[in-house]
């Protein structure tokens, strides 16, 4: 399977002076073709295009480099606030379906 893959990140946390661009991703993963690599640099964009059938090897291609996930966290917290109508301090926990 074909993906598209869209990284963005912002100038303050640009890698040009950390590994470039080529440090927010790890194409030596077993299971994973880097078929074309491309950069809108200057909008600190990167499009990969990769081949592969195993999602985790994705995941390893994508998840083993380096990262701050902080950001996404707050922003993912923000997200489902906004959603749920209100600010929250976290994540809200999901009860399992313990209906039979």
């Amino acid at each position: 399977m074909l993906y598209h893959i869209t990284q963005v990140h912002t100038p303050e946390n640009c890698p040009v002076g950390d590994g470039g661009s080529n440090s927010l991703f790890d194409p030596n993963v077993d299971g994973v073709r880097l078929i074309g690599r491309y950069g809108a640099n200057s909008e600190h964009t990167l499009f990969l295009v990769v081949e592969t059938d195993d999602w985790q090897a994705l995941q390893k291609f994508l998840g083993q480099s380096p990262w701050d996930h902080e950001p996404l966290l707050d922003e993912l917290v923000r997200q489902v606030g906004t959603g749920l109508g209100e600010p929250c301090a976290g994540v809200p926990p999901i009860e399992p379906d313990t209906t039979e």
